[in-house]
């Protein structure tokens, strides 16, 4: 299954959720993330928590819907606040849905605060890529796949 994960700037959440669902090296799940308004830095805080979680960030960049036109995904999740992206006409035979993260990215706060926030989503999304991936992903149609992101928290 390929699943893309969507956020406005691809720099936090977004980014956590692809570095995840890749480090679980399951063959079943394949994950990219994408920008859908502007592309910007990926935030170093992310890197950070991610390399001290031991999961590679080597290839994590942000990414616009141009440089993901070949990558057809099964599934695409906003996981941002902006559950209503526009998507671009290749992905219409997709799923989508939304996860409701936080972008710990845009937290203010104490520096033991935003990190207690980023290691929140950090756990919230590994938590989500297990459930997924206890999921009979081999033999769900799609429309039995949506029903089981559903139960899972995803909204439609």
């Amino acid at each position: 299954m390929k699943i893309l994960f969507v956020c406005s700037q691809n720099r936090c959440a977004s980014i956590l959720s692809e570095a995840i669902a890749n480090y679980a090296d399951d063959p079943r799940l394949q994950a990219a993330s994408v920008a859908s308004e502007m592309i910007t830095e990926v935030d170093p805080m992310s890197l950070q928590y991610l390399q001290e979680s031991g999961i590679p960030t080597t290839d994590l960049k942000s990414k616009s819907w141009d440089e993901l036109q070949s990558f057809h995904p099964d599934v695409v999740v906003s996981v941002g606040e902006d559950k209503q992206a526009s998507y671009p006409q290749w992905l219409a035979n997709s799923i989508k849905l939304h996860w409701g993260l936080d972008d710990p990215s845009a937290k203010q706060g104490t520096a033991e605060q935003i990190k207690a926030s980023l290691l929140y989503c950090l756990n919230d999304i590994i938590c989500r890529t297990h459930q997924i991936l206890d999921l009979d992903l081999d033999n769900l149609t799609p429309v039995a796949l949506k029903q089981e992101f559903l139960k899972l928290g995803a909204h439609g």
